[in-house]
């Protein structure tokens, strides 16, 4: 079924159709996994973060102590990542085409999706970050002071961002099932339509030698029928003939002087005799 030739060019666009939606959804599938991937390091980076890194000792000034707790880095949020991942792509593929180039568009298109969104995260990070600063800078300062030691940093914040993220990863490595999921079927359907197309040679060679035996079959049912007809009429027409002959015979075979009974019985016997 679906392998006549009037049915091939719908089977080439649905092909075509199905190996678009093939591409976008390889497409959709890596962009889940280079997103799990993401996360994953950003999860490991907060797991290998221990109590100690966030200390500071006694008699330590803010302007000695460590970069990273100075300007209270945290690990990056994914979508800045991937923002700033696409940014590179972005300047990798102007290098080597030209702006009307698919990738090219297609990269601008996928930033200026992503660019609000990491805008406002880039300032929220922003944000965070000075007040952290001065937070650990008042509590240094406090320490100091009562020449005590910095005890290890609670940081909720962290915590957070840990929990955030192993549930975006979870998200994201179910999405990439699904896509792979409907990435089999999709190359199962066109591998059924790629087998229709190239059986229908096959099955045009066919339904043209049985279009062939048709016809044949037709034009000597045809003849047979006109042979018939023929001999039919030819039957008739020697029938009617007889019959006027047979009139005619009688007509002069038949005595007019003699009376109408005798004249009857003469006619009629020669008339059967004459069958």
């Amino acid at each position: 079924m679906g392998q006549l030739p009037q049915q091939l060019d719908a089977n080439l666009r649905i092909l075509e159709g199905l190996q678009q939606q093939l591409k976008r959804t390889g497409e959709a599938v890596r962009a889940a996994e280079d997103r799990s991937s993401v996360l994953q390091n950003q999860i490991d980076l907060l797991t290998k973060l221990e109590p100690p890194q966030l200390e500071v000792g006694i008699r330590r000034s803010p302007a000695s102590a460590p970069e990273d707790i100075r300007d209270g880095a945290a690990p990056e949020d994914p979508t800045i990542t991937q923002y700033n991942l696409l940014k590179r792509e972005l300047t990798n593929a102007q290098s080597k085409y030209t702006q009307s180039h698919p990738d090219v568009i297609d990269l601008k298109r996928k930033i200026a999706n992503l660019e609000p969104k990491a805008t406002e995260l880039l300032d929220k990070q922003a944000a965070l970050k000075e007040t952290r600063l001065k937070d650990r800078r008042a509590r240094m300062e406090r320490n100091l002071q009562e020449d005590k030691p910095l005890p290890p940093a609670q940081d909720p914040i962290t915590e957070r961002l840990l929990a955030q993220y192993k549930e975006q990863n979870t998200s994201a490595l179910l999405e990439a099932k699904r896509l792979k999921e409907e990435e089999k079927k999709l190359k199962e359907q066109i591998s059924l339509y790629q087998k229709r197309i190239e059986d229908t040679p096959k099955r045009e060679q066919e339904l043209s030698l049985l279009t062939r035996d048709y016809d044949l079959l037709k034009t000597n049912y045809q003849s047979l029928l006109d042979k018939k007809i023929q001999s039919q009429m030819a039957e008739n027409l020697e029938r009617k003939q007889q019959v006027n002959s047979s009139k005619s015979w009688t007509r002069r075979a038949c005595p007019k002087n003699q009376s109408a009974r005798t004249a009857i019985k003469f006619c009629s016997w020669e008339y059967y005799s004459g069958l």
